[in-house]
């Protein structure tokens, strides 16, 4: 199966709880809406207690994505970016203020679009 990179920027979730990455641009709480060629692309959720923190921390990630848009597995396919353009692996990431008490419903509501 063929597999393109493709960058993900990063917003704070409707909800104040997490951060939402996807194909689609960011700027100042503006987001472009999903075209036809980035609809099928999974975006990722990354719940946060200080999602606007966490986003400054890691504003962007590089995906590898499937050809049908999936993500075969996260600790592999995706990296975050720092500002400054370092890349940081999923497993150095932070874990130390991730929301436990929060359920995967709780999250599937969530609004991805601001």
């Amino acid at each position: 199966m063929d597999s393109i990179e493709k960058t993900y920027n990063g917003r704070v979730s409707s909800k104040g709880n997490g951060v939402f990455y996807s194909p689609n641009q960011t700027h100042n709480g503006f987001s472009t809406l999903p075209t036809e060629s980035t609809e099928k692309m999974q975006p990722i959720y990354r719940p946060s207690s200080s999602p606007s923190q966490f986003l400054e921390m890691y504003p962007r990630l590089l995906v590898k994505l499937q050809a049908d848009g999936s993500i075969r597995e996260l600790s592999k396919d995706v990296v975050c970016i720092s500002p400054n353009g370092d890349v940081i692996s999923l497993d150095e990431v932070d874990s130390s203020d991730v929301q436990t008490n929060q359920t995967s419903d709780d999250n599937s509501s969530d609004e991805i679009v601001e």
